[in-house]
């Protein structure tokens, strides 16, 4: 095995080379401190000159086979990669990356974090306390959909580094996550019939048609507020879903872009009583004019609007646990299941990307759907042939 030996510099700088052969030649390396001139000799040992001096290589930033830190490289995808996204999505990935991911592997090279690494990351996001909005534990952990979210943000991450050639394969692939099922949905709140009732009778008359709206429809809140005039079809009963609000980073205004997803782009049909409900406010607007809106005339703010409106009238109704205005999409999705629609269907009306999605919120409320389907198997079996019909004697 090769000795490192020191060397000093002019200036007094005392650095440690290292002198080995390197095929037929004989060549050197040098480094800043002992500990890292012997460690180098140790992987020559270990597993020859060429290797150690790739290894070598992938960790010197001046050299081309420099492999970045997975901090280093969440900065540079974030500030030159990263495309097509808001600043409020932006800050989205910021937080998630700073909460577990950085703190946890940020200081590996990308080229170092293996299944191993990766299923210890798991482990931490299933330990990883559940915050409320102004960042204190509110008790237990964070949600099966939190952590696909983590995981989900470093293997897009890996996965660009693959892309870029930094490394050879994303070791998130394929990696078990905790199946979100019916955990996911536990903070999914369907309202029953009664309960929707109290609250639509307790809201005052001039913001009862958004929620209305929205447990007809199932659209999104950001879908809904931001339609305009020119989305609604009263003739054919349809509104088209193309623009959305996008969540603002900190400190700027919100801005419209287009929905969640491709599928999110979609025609709606409405019931007859949203149609009802529609026409008087949209009849004789301008095509831009918002359909929701402000007692100015301008779109409606969720914050302002849930805090004057919408707590109010469910404490005056007395519904506990207090629903959000999204468990009226989440409402709407179970009333169509209960009256028979398939997870297709609901599919296509929330405007969910995969089928996976909407049976992983939804799929525990089948067994109604399939209690309906048993009784009508039942009684098509309880069919019986017609008795025969006697014959008629004959008068000729």
């Amino acid at each position: 095995m090769p000795e490192p030996r020191p060397y000093t510099a002019a200036d007094g700088t005392v650095t440690w080379r290292v002198r080995f052969r390197l095929g037929p030649r004989s060549t050197s390396e040098t480094f800043p401190n002992e500990a890292a001139a012997r460690l180098f000799c140790r992987e020559i040992e270990s597993f020859g000159a060429k290797r150690a001096v790739a290894e070598r290589n992938k960790r010197d930033a001046a050299s081309d086979d420099y492999v970045p830190t997975l901090a280093e490289w969440y900065a540079t995808v974030m500030g030159k990669l990263k495309t097509g996204i808001t600043d409020g999505t932006r800050a989205d990935y910021d937080r998630l990356a700073h909460r577990v991911m950085l703190p946890t592997l940020g200081h590996l090279p990308l080229d170092l974090i293996d299944r191993e690494a990766d299923a210890a990351f798991i482990k931490r996001l299933e330990r990883t306390p559940k915050l409320n909005n102004k960042g204190k534990p509110v008790g237990g952990f964070i949600s099966p959909k939190s952590i696909r979210s983590h995981h989900g943000l470093l293997s897009d991450l890996l996965n660009l580094a693959v892309v870029e050639q930094v490394i050879p394969v994303n070791p998130c692939r394929g990696a078990r996550l905790p199946r979100m099922g019916e955990q996911d949905a536990e903070d999914a709140r369907f309202l029953t019939h009664p309960e929707w009732a109290a609250i639509h009778a307790a809201l005052p008359e001039r913001h009862r048609a958004l929620p209305f709206f929205l447990i007809g429809t199932g659209l999104r809140w950001s879908e809904a507020t931001a339609l305009q005039v020119r989305h609604v079809n009263l003739e054919q009963g349809t509104v088209r879903v193309l623009q959305a609000w996008k969540k603002p980073a900190k400190g700027e205004a919100r801005t419209l872009g287009p929905p969640k997803s491709g599928k999110s782009r979609r025609t709606v049909m409405l019931p007859a009583q949203v149609v009802d409900l529609l026409r008087p406010l949209v009849d004789g607007q301008p095509a831009s004019q918002w359909v929701f809106r402000a007692a100015r005339g301008g779109a409606i703010h969720g914050s302002s609007w849930h805090s004057r409106v919408w707590t109010p009238a469910c404490k005056a109704a007395k519904v506990d646990p207090k629903p959000r205005p999204h468990d009226l999409r989440h409402t709407h999705a179970s009333w169509l299941i209960e009256a028979g629609a398939t997870l297709e269907q609901v599919q296509d009306q929330l405007g969910h990307e995969s089928i996976l999605t909407t049976r992983k919120i939804y799929g525990h409320l089948q067994p109604a759907m399939r209690a309906k389907l048993q009784a009508t198997a039942t009684t098509a079996l309880a069919w019986e042939p017609p008795k025969e019909i006697e014959a008629i004697p004959r008068t000729d």
